[in-house]
């Protein structure tokens, strides 16, 4: 069986125009609707609206327009919002916001935004003038994102193009998401379903005596019981990068220490690099073994993103294929707002 590895690599969005200045919204005309998609992260909130309408039975969409807002530009979250709603040409009634953190019973305190409060999607809905809110954690969002993937969205590494069965999802960056994608039934034909997981919560892959060397290390100098995602992710890095002999002078950033690995301008990066591939390479073998998702293993986050240049190099150790994703939060959202549409049974 051959198993596909997927890498995102594009940036989420480009900065648009606004689509149109109106003073009024319209109301929306029979079998078209405009949703609202946002993805907000501790950098950038990305918004974007999208068109679904009816086409000889088949509802389908069209982008509308897009924007970038700085997340420590916004005093409140709903100031990203309530400007961007008012450049569509018509009343947007429902939408899906992708957020960075756990979800419980439609609430979320943002570890990253703290001065925004705890976030309730039915009172934010209201905030904005929307009749309908749904919140998703942003690792979710990026999993359904699967779902949409055009062909155009798609650059095959080695030729082996994706298919229609299970998939699991992998993204390395300050932690360690992972989901399975699945399709299943519905009103409107197959769609699909992501159930999460906690696998960067399981003990460390260790391989050789060094591998308990470094974790060994990692918990002295961290001070908390390293996990898998504590092992090689984000805040783990520079922790691997001092564990090797340098410079004494030397203080690494942590997107330093692996631009400089995969460039291979320095020993104690490179050294540093290479076991986190290691381990990286581990996890993805591990998860493929559990799973068998003949649908292939996505690869995403900004971990996967960095390392690019070092994974096309090493893809032949795993067999596998790789493709470019972009944007996924964003598609995400618009496959959670759909599903709304549907439920409401506006469109």
């Amino acid at each position: 069986m051959q198993r596909g590895v997927y890498v995102g690599t594009r940036l989420f969005l480009e900065k648009c125009d606004t689509l149109l200045s109106l003073i009024g919204h319209t109301d929306n005309q029979p079998g078209e609707l405009i949703i609202l998609c946002a993805d907000v992260g501790g950098t950038n909130i990305r918004l974007r609206l999208n068109e679904v309408f009816r086409e000889e039975g088949v509802v389908k969409h069209a982008r509308l327009c897009e924007q970038v807002t700085k997340t420590l530009d916004c005093a409140r979250l709903e100031d990203a919002f309530i400007g961007f709603l008012k450049t569509a040409p018509r009343r947007v009634r429902v939408g899906a916001v992708a957020l960075a953190g756990p979800i419980k019973d439609g609430a979320i305190l943002m570890s990253n935004a703290q001065k925004w409060g705890l976030l309730q999607e039915e009172e934010f809905a209201k905030k904005i003038g929307l009749e309908r809110v749904k919140f998703l954690n942003d690792f979710e969002a990026i999993s359904y994102g699967v779902e949409k993937l055009e062909p155009e969205d798609v650059h095959s590494v080695n030729g082996l193009p994706p298919t229609d069965d299970v998939k699991a999802v992998l993204g390395p960056g300050t932690g360690l998401g992972c989901s399975i994608l699945i399709s299943e039934h519905s009103t409107s034909g197959m769609r699909s379903r992501v159930l999460p997981c906690e696998f960067g919560h399981v003990d460390p892959l260790l391989s050789s005596s060094e591998d308990l060397e470094i974790m060994k290390f990692i918990e002295q100098e961290s001070g908390q019981a390293v996990v898998l995602e504590r092992s090689f992710c984000g805040p783990a890095i520079p922790y691997i990068f001092k564990f090797y002999p340098k410079s004494p002078e030397a203080q690494e950033q942590s997107y330093e220490i692996i631009s400089k690995g995969v460039a291979k301008q320095d020993e104690a990066c490179e050294r540093a690099v290479a076991f986190i591939w290691e381990v990286y390479m581990r996890v993805i073998i591990t998860f493929t073994m559990l799973l068998l998702p003949k649908g292939g293993i996505y690869l995403v986050g900004s971990l996967t993103n960095s390392l690019i240049p070092y994974i096309k190099e090493h893809v032949d150790q795993l067999k596998a294929r790789m493709l470019w994703l972009p944007d996924l939060g964003l598609k995400g959202a618009r496959v959670i707002a759909q599903r709304i549409v549907e439920e409401m049974q506006v469109l």
